[in-house]
């Protein structure tokens, strides 16, 4: 055999091998991309279908009885943007629950901390508003001003076929609004919960905490130990008034007592008092920062019995002759807040994070 015969020998078998590998390498790639294929049809398909059956959903599910205890919920920090704890939110919720001619009543859940005097005030001034729009009908007030009843597990498979108290003329009053204290009702969740026709609380909770606090830092020494110098410049006498880098100013801190601390004070005492009116028992220690479990906050006025909210609903339920209550600040579902937690929105977080480290204390209740 030639030596042109045997270079094109090789050159046949170097094509066959290099056709070979093509081969398997076309058929690792149809593999991974039917398999990638199938994956996102399939995901496709499940978002597809969860959207049609969140779409369907009014649809589908049966109707709730009309008659009901409309439940709204103070749950968490007193802030803006929480379902749960924005003025604005549950006024909304309040509003909604009033102007509907199936509520009969309203039940707050009270379980926070506190937090914003602002959204508390915004809360407590919805209430007043209301408490001041109409009277309550006799046999509510009637009912407010017993003890809750001990009417735990009997019988009520005849609720829904009787009559709901005042069915006709119920426009010239109003709902009764009554405050079912959890864990914890604490300065700003106690400033909106006075607002109420009627507060209770459980034996164990903690309630109480009226006062107000502004927290920041004193970074100057641990400049001066690590030999770092902070530069800022400014116009304006006390524009860096509570800056954390630099020594407090006697005539600041003054200042911040005297024109914020204090008027918030104050208005939240002011608040209290007119709210809760002569249940409040004259003593001084309801306004220095003091918490106190419910039986004590009853002795003090700020509770006005002791229940747990199981037994308050079953009050409910046996005064008012019905077994549904519904939600008004529940949070609802959209595809938005599924993706929430991508990438993208926990560094914004992050950065609204740093920059919030970084501007002005804000005062809290």
């Amino acid at each position: 055999m030639s030596e042109q015969d045997n270079e094109l020998k090789e050159l046949a078998n170097q094509m066959v091998t290099s056709q070979n590998n093509l081969n398997t390498s076309l058929k690792k790639f149809y593999r991974v991309f039917s398999v990638g294929a199938i994956i996102k049809t399939a995901l496709l398909l499940i978002a597809l279908v969860t959207v049609i059956s969140t779409s369907l959903g009014d649809f589908l599910k049966p109707e709730l009885p009309a008659r009901h205890i409309g439940v709204i919920r103070i749950q968490g920090p007193i802030q803006e943007g929480s379902p749960t704890g924005s003025g604005m939110v549950l006024s909304q919720a309040l509003y909604n629950a009033v102007n509907n001619s199936d509520t009969k009543a309203i039940l707050i859940l009270a379980d926070s901390p506190g937090g914003s005097p602002v959204q508390s005030e915004s809360f407590y001034e919805t209430i007043m508003d209301y408490r001041r729009s109409a009277p309550l009908n006799p046999e509510d007030e009637a009912w407010l001003n017993q003890k809750i009843g001990k009417s735990l597990f009997k019988k009520v498979s005849d609720l829904q076929t009787k009559e709901s108290k005042c069915e006709t003329n119920c426009e010239q009053y109003r709902k009764p609004i009554i405050v079912s204290i959890g864990d914890t009702c604490a300065s700003a969740c106690i400033y909106m919960a006075s607002a109420a026709d009627k507060v209770i609380a459980h034996g164990t909770s903690i309630v109480g905490s009226i006062g107000v606090r502004m927290d920041t830092w004193g970074f100057n020494h641990l400049l001066e130990t690590i030999q770092v110098e902070r530069r800022t410049l400014s116009a304006g006498k006390f524009k860096t008034l509570i800056d954390p880098y630099q020594p407090m100013n006697p005539e600041a801190k003054e200042f911040i007592e005297d024109k914020m601390i204090e008027p918030l004070y104050q208005q939240f005492v002011t608040a209290v008092k007119q709210a809760r009116g002569g249940k409040l028992a004259s003593d001084p220690s309801i306004f220095e920062g003091l918490v106190w479990t419910g039986p004590e906050a009853m002795e003090k006025g700020l509770v006005d019995e002791i229940a747990t909210t199981f037994q308050v609903y079953d009050a409910l339920r046996h005064n008012y002759h019905l077994d549904t209550f519904r939600e008004y600040n529940r949070q609802k579902f959209s595809w938005s807040s599924m993706f929430e937690a991508s990438l993208e929105h926990v560094v914004q977080a992050v950065l609204k994070d740093v920059a919030t480290s970084n501007s002005s204390p804000k005062p809290s209740y």
